[in-house]
């Protein structure tokens, strides 16, 4: 196998020249000695052991130098999933190199960037989580599969119902949200996988309709002029959009006055829910 030649690809040394695109028998010897010399740990783990226990050795594993977010961890851990692949896409919020390159690798897999549809709500989107500390990480993304979670709960409760219903996954859900999350996002990788549908939206079975009704939705928000819609909320967010969707609610029909009692509704009911 040789070193990815990919002109994208950010290398340590500014002479990646030397050995872009080359194997390893066709490195100058001192970059040979580079990589014979450099120290790499090794971690097995039993085969029958529960996914939900190697979930939790990656997480420990990655808590290290630059904290991580349950969501970050959560999203990497599932990365071959092409389902859980969108929902990251779903959550990106800037355009940077980090985000060039996530869209790239996804377009290689045969997944198109959700955004792209959505000029308007794209830039008030973008707008809405800039230079926000929440923004570092996968919290935008996080929304969306809130989103998801409150649209499909009654599917999701289903799966996290009893012991053995998670068996398939190899998770025991012990009540925690971020396992509910886990247990979401293992079924969209499973799914994938096998072919086995468990009722929730994958990327070959209303995933994109529904990121489209998040994305009108949050678009209508944002345009609504709501006060205090920071995105320190945006778990509660997520939730007002996904109720509007339940109710089949038309976004040219809501009133001033069913906006300024959405307002009231979420300070003094909504934000206790979560």
């Amino acid at each position: 196998m040789a070193i990815s030649g990919d002109e994208s690809m950010v290398y340590l040394s500014p002479q990646s020249v030397y050995y872009a695109g080359k194997k390893y028998k066709a490195l100058d010897k001192h970059l040979k000695v580079v990589f014979d010399e450099y120290p790499l740990t090794v971690i097995y783990l039993p085969r029958q052991m529960e996914q939900s226990a190697k979930l939790e050795i990656f997480r420990r594993i990655n808590e290290g130098g630059t904290p991580l977010t349950a969501q970050d961890i959560r999203l990497s851990y599932y990365s071959e999933s092409q389902s859980v692949t969108f929902v990251r896409l779903a959550g990106i919020h800037a355009e940077t190199e980090s985000s060039q390159k996530m869209v790239a690798a996804a377009r290689k897999r045969g997944i198109a960037d959700p955004w792209d549809q959505h000029g308007k709500a794209k830039r008030l989107w973008r707008e809405w989580w800039a230079e926000k500390a929440k923004a570092r990480g996968q919290t935008p993304s996080e929304m969306f599969l809130w989103f998801l979670v409150a649209r499909y709960r009654d599917k999701l409760q289903s799966l996290l119902g009893t012991a053995d219903s998670c068996k398939h996954l190899q998770l025991t859900f012990r009540g925690s949200t971020e396992e509910a999350l886990d247990v979401f996002c293992a079924q969209l990788a499973h799914t994938d996988r096998t072919g086995k549908s468990a009722g929730l939206p994958t990327i070959k079975d209303n995933l994109s309709e529904e990121f489209g009704n998040f994305v009108v939705w949050m678009k209508t928000t944002l345009d609504s002029g709501l006060s205090g819609l920071s995105v320190d909320k945006y778990k509660q967010m997520a939730l007002l959009l996904a109720g509007a969707v339940e109710l089949d609610l038309s976004p040219e029909t809501v009133t001033h006055n069913q906006w300024d009692a959405i307002a009231v509704r979420r300070k003094s009911g909504l934000d206790r829910a979560i």
